[in-house]
Parts: C-alpha cells; structure tokens; sequence
C-alpha cells in the first residue's frame, strides 16, 4: 500500500490556455504494469513498473482532446444563429512524440510542475476554445465579412465569394492569416490578376480587392463569383490589411 501510495503521488499538472488538467492518482492508476494475472510488477529494486504504453495512450487520448486543427466548431455568427464550422488549418497540434518523453521523464523523475505542452502548430490560444475575440468572419450565406478586434466589431462589409455554378465555391472550415502582400498578381490557369492587397487565409484561398466589380453581396457569388477568394471593396480589404495580423483565425 505505501508502495502504491507514493506511485500514485504524481503532481504534475498540464496548462492548456486557462484551462489546466491535473495528472492526479486517478489518471496515474491505470499507468501500472501487470503481468498476466493481473498482479502488479515490480523492478530490481521493489518499486512498482510503470507500463509505458498505457501513458503514452493517456498522451494521445490528452491531445485528442485538446488539438484543434481541423475540429468541427460551434459558432455564433453575426447573424445571430450558431453555426457548425467543419475543416480548415487553424489551430492547435500538440507533438505527441515530445510529449510521450516529457511525461515518462517527469513522472520517473517524481516532478512537481505546471507544464505547458510542446506544439508542432498553435493557435493565438490554447486549450479547446482557441479563438478567442479577434476575427475575421466571411459569411457565405449572406456574402458578408466581419472584422472583430477584442470582441469589437470593426469592419462591416458586402463581400463576393467562390463561383457556384461553376463549382469554385469559397471552402467552408476555420483557417488564419497566413500573410499578407501587397501589389501582387494573382495567377491560375484562366487569369492573371492584379491586385492591391493580398491577405492568404488558405492555400491559394485568400481576401483581396477586386477593381473589377462595382457591386458586392446578395447572389453574384451564385453565377459570377470568384475563383474561390474572397472579393473585397478596395477601401475595406485596405483598412483590413493595415489592422490584422499574421495568425488571425
């Protein structure tokens, strides 16, 4: 029992953002290793194994549980409803393989510390609601984009989206700015564009100006939309380019 006692006496805790998880004698419990019957084994010098597969599974089940890359999302839109948001390239993915040598180490070696997991990709927040309160929003339905900077709403504007009829639609999912430039010319196979400001969200997915057009929003997105970006009035997307920054879900 003194033996089990002082196995389980782990006091680890892990952050993610504001939200911290405990690795406490309940999780550390099922890291014991048994031998066929079932009895607990024991190293050369009497203390209980640790089985190493059964903590690395408690890594992989922790970052299941906390990456966010591609997660499907609930979120309020500005039209008021929630919406379910699926896919896309923002957020969170924690390096399991770092992670597996972290805990194994820490929790030999008896540690007491808050640890704040290795990342391969990070959001502008960790833990599961990553977003937080400054955004870009590209509504489809109604072919607007909102611009919110610490949950005030700073940018308000008719937008063109992906081509329907012709099956460019602008790809659902929760992406970031990944970029921004300006005076570039956009290429593909049928054109190449002009534009004044460049902001790259996805790919080759991405907020510009369109000169082109004098009108936005209601259905043009429908039989003349575009390519798949997001087609801006030259006056927004430049009070845009000059406010967001790199990371911007």
């Amino acid at each position: 029992w003194e033996k089990l006692k002082e196995y389980q006496d782990c006091r680890i805790i892990y952050q993610f953002g504001d939200e911290l998880v405990p690795i406490d004698a309940g999780v550390v419990c099922n890291w014991l290793k048994t031998d066929e019957q079932g009895n607990f084994v024991y190293d050369e010098t009497g203390n209980l194994c640790t089985d190493e597969e059964k903590l690395y599974d408690f890594v992989d089940r922790l970052a299941d549980e906390y990456d966010t890359v591609g997660a499907e999302r609930q979120f309020r839109a500005t039209r008021g409803e929630i919406v379910t948001v699926k896919g896309g390239t923002y957020g969170n993915k924690i390096d399991r393989k770092a992670e597996k040598e972290y805990l194994l180490a820490a929790f030999q070696e008896k540690r007491e510390e808050t640890h704040i997991p290795v990342y391969t990709q990070m959001a502008q927040k960790q833990g599961k609601d990553d977003i937080g309160d400054t955004y870009i929003e590209v509504d489809m339905t109604n072919q607007m984009m909102y611009y919110y900077v610490e949950g005030k709403l700073e940018i308000e504007t008719p937008v063109v989206t992906g081509n329907i009829s012709l099956r460019r639609g602008t790809p659902e999912g929760t992406n970031y700015v990944y970029n921004k430039q300006k005076n570039r010319i956009l290429r593909g196979e049928d054109y190449a564009t002009p534009v004044a400001y460049w902001i790259p969200v996805r790919g080759a997915i991405g907020i510009h100006d369109a000169s082109w057009r004098s009108k936005y929003g209601g259905e043009i997105y429908k039989t003349n939309g575009s390519h798949g970006c997001i087609n801006t009035p030259l006056e927004e997307v430049a009070k845009l380019y000059d406010m967001v920054e790199i990371g911007t879900p």
